[in-house]
């Protein structure tokens, strides 16, 4: 269980700004849903988040450790402790969903290792187990190909849950999939925040799942926090502010 904080984090990018001077708090333990039009920056604050980009000013701190400003070992931790979730999977499509879950611990076994499948029976267990977490009990031996789509996002969350993460980021988790699929994907999102403690930070451009699955929402608009606070305060005014005339 971490907190993560932005402090005046900034991004710039061939284009223009991405994120301008933002400061959120996401506490540990907590769901936090991160609204916005398409372009608000949505996506470029996990990845700051994550280390998949480095923050051009301001501080990213992820259980105390400066993400902006880490290097080698200390940032592959950290980055172990932030497991994320896309769109579109990121699966191993050939794979079976259980090997695409043990890929969760290639920086823990090794490339070596793991491109001859030497996970060893504890970890091969583990993700066993894991994928029984999330509903896909008797689908370990499946390609990824072959799973739905709701199966494949459980895969997905298999993985990082293996990984030994403590945070959860979802980008999107639930655009491309049917309103059934995508609230067991999100109910599963929840039940792992109550039940292991994970801090989630879900991205997402629907208002009516921010408000139910959310504990807290930042709103971001061009860059720029927006809003902060809980689902209850998100009132038709403040959609406006986040969204202009969009309808949100």
């Amino acid at each position: 269980m971490i907190e993560i904080r932005l402090e005046n984090v900034t991004k710039y990018y061939s284009g223009g700004t991405a994120l301008d001077r933002v400061s959120a708090v996401f506490p540990a333990g907590s769901f936090t849903a991160v609204i916005g039009p398409s372009g608000a920056g949505k996506s470029t604050l996990l990845r700051c988040i994550n280390g998949m980009d480095r923050a051009d000013a301001g501080r990213v701190l992820a259980g105390g450790v400066d993400m902006a400003a880490a290097r080698g070992s200390v940032l592959r931790e950290a980055q172990r402790r932030i497991g994320t979730i896309w769109q579109d999977f990121c699966l191993v499509e050939q794979s079976t969903a259980l090997d695409n879950v043990l890929n969760g611990a290639l920086a823990e076994v090794g490339f070596w290792r793991a491109l001859f499948g030497a996970f060893g029976r504890v970890r091969t267990e583990r993700a066993r187990s894991l994928l029984t977490r999330v509903g896909l009990s008797g689908k370990e031996l499946q390609r990824a190909a072959s799973l739905s789509g709701g199966e494949k996002q459980r895969c997905a969350i298999a993985r990082a849950l293996m990984q030994g993460c403590e945070a959860l980021l979802a980008d999107e988790p639930v655009a491309s999939l049917d309103p059934v699929h995508a609230e067991n994907v999100l109910s599963l999102l929840k039940r792992l925040q109550r039940e292991e403690g994970a801090t989630v930070i879900m991205n997402s451009h629907s208002v009516d799942q921010a408000r139910r699955y959310a504990d807290f929402i930042v709103g971001l608009r061009e860059g720029h926090v927006v809003f902060t606070g809980t689902p209850e305060a998100l009132t038709s005014g403040t959609l406006k502010t986040i969204y202009g005339d969009e309808v949100a």
